[in-house]
């Protein structure tokens, strides 16, 4: 179904996809080329609808680790 989460998929390293799937269709709306475990996520691409534009900017996630209990 269009428009649901469990289309998403984004591996958390270099070179991975933030991509959505559907059906027979798919895009690529990112992809890392940062990935440092909890410190820092940066997406590069078109994000999705802007494709179209032609304009392609950064996402960053600032990254914390918070109520983690230990192993």
């Amino acid at each position: 179904m269009v428009g649901s989460a469990k289309n998403l998929s984004l591996p958390l390293e270099a070179g991975g996809c933030m991509c959505e799937r559907w059906d027979a269709s798919s895009v690529e709306h990112a992809r890392v080329v940062v990935a440092r475990p909890g410190q820092l996520l940066r997406l590069h691409g078109a994000l999705g609808p802007l494709q179209e534009m032609g304009v392609f900017g950064n996402l960053d996630f600032a990254l914390r680790a918070e109520g983690l209990a230990p192993c």
